[in-house]
C-alpha cells in the first residue's frame, strides 16, 4: 500500500456488509509477509479508533509471531530428540538381535550338554553295576 492515499486505500477495501476482504502486506522490521481476512462492516469508524485498533492489531500479530517462533524452536528440538530416540532404538534393536542369537547358541549348547549328561549318567550306572557284579 506504499505510495497510496488514505483514500485510495479505503476505496479497495470498502465494499458489500458482510462480505470478507483479504489484506496482504508486508513488515517493515522484518520484511515477512503477513495476510489479514476482514469481514466488512456498515458502520464507520474515525481516524482515532483506527489508529488504536492498528496499534493494538500490531501488538497481537507482534506477540504471536513471538509465539509462532517459540513452537518453531520447539518443533525443532522435538525433532532433534525424534531423531536421537530413533537412532537409540535402532541400536537397541540391533543389540537385542545379537542378544537372541546368543542365547540360541547358549540353549543349543546346554541342550547338548544335558544330552551329554544324561549320557554319562548311564555310563556310570552300567559301570556301577558292573563294578557290583565283580
Amino acid at each position: 500500500l506504499s505510495g497510496y492515499t488514505v483514500e485510495e486505500v479505503r476505496e479497495l477495501i470498502v465494499g458489500p456488509v458482510g462480505t470478507p476482504v483479504t489484506i496482504k502486506g508486508r513488515r517493515e522490521a522484518d520484511g515477512s509477509m503477513y495476510v489479514v481476512t476482514l469481514l466488512r462492516s456498515g458502520g464507520s469508524v474515525d481516524e482515532v479508533d483506527t489508529v488504536e485498533m492498528h496499534k493494538s492489531a500490531n501488538v497481537i500479530a507482534d506477540a504471536l509471531h513471538g509465539e509462532l517462533d517459540d513452537l518453531r524452536e520447539r518443533l525443532a528440538a522435538a525433532e532433534e530428540e525424534n531423531g536421537l530416540l530413533r537412532r537409540d532404538l535402532s541400536s537397541m534393536k540391533t543389540t537385542s538381535e545379537t542378544v537372541r542369537q546368543e542365547l540360541r547358541k547358549n540353549q543349543t549348547e546346554i541342550a547338548g550338554i544335558r544330552g551329554s549328561n544324561s549320557s554319562l549318567g548311564k555310563q556310570v550306572e552300567d559301570l556301577s553295576r558292573e563294578v557290583e557284579r565283580k
